[in-house]
């Protein structure tokens, strides 16, 4: 980087004379960022950026998910312990299981546990699906804005504006006399 943009103090390459004050100097081996990057690539940029510091609510809303849908199937397996059916895995289909007493006290232990921590669950999977909805809600909006530079013509706009006859206009047609020999 240093190799291209640096000495380019006189607008010729070379190197940067050594009366030049230091920030000056820093000034013009670091050229300002506004020329190298269009605002497209900065809003990508920043839109990375959102991603990088916003991991942690997408890993918790991960894990939170996660939870979420083995408390829900732990119920549906509960459920189906207390009618005397078990989902079998090999057919793919619920059969008839007589289980026993203890098993039955089990399920009723987990039965309480599971059913206890599901509202618990459910706000904690509410809550961040609501952040992570959010920030990629951010993201889409920036998304939409980068897509508006890439397609929106501002050069031929501007152009039109300022010198109306650079850019073509059309063809026109012109009817000539028949001239007879």
């Amino acid at each position: 980087c240093l190799a291209v943009y640096g000495g380019m103090a006189d607008g010729k390459p070379g190197r940067v004379s050594d009366e030049q004050e230091p920030r000056q100097i820093r000034r013009h081996y670091f050229p300002d960022r506004s020329k190298l990057l269009e605002p497209a690539h900065e809003l990508a940029f920043i839109i990375d950026l959102l991603s990088i510091v916003f991991f942690h609510i997408f890993f918790v809303y991960v894990g939170v998910t996660r939870l979420w849908n083995t408390n829900t199937s732990n119920l549906y397996t509960l459920f189906l312990l207390f009618r005397g059916k078990k989902y079998n895995v090999l057919r793919e289909r619920v059969d008839a299981h007589p289980f026993d007493l203890e098993q039955l006290l089990l399920g009723a232990v987990f039965l309480a546990l599971f059913v206890f921590l599901l509202p618990t669950v459910f706000v904690f999977y509410v809550c961040f699906m609501l952040l992570w909805l959010a920030v990629l809600l951010i993201q889409l909006g920036l998304w939409t804005v980068i897509m508006f530079f890439n397609r929106f013509p501002l050069y031929a706009l501007v152009l039109s504006v300022t010198d109306i006859y650079s850019l073509p206009s059309g063809v026109t047609v012109n009817l000539m006399p028949l001239q007879s020999s």
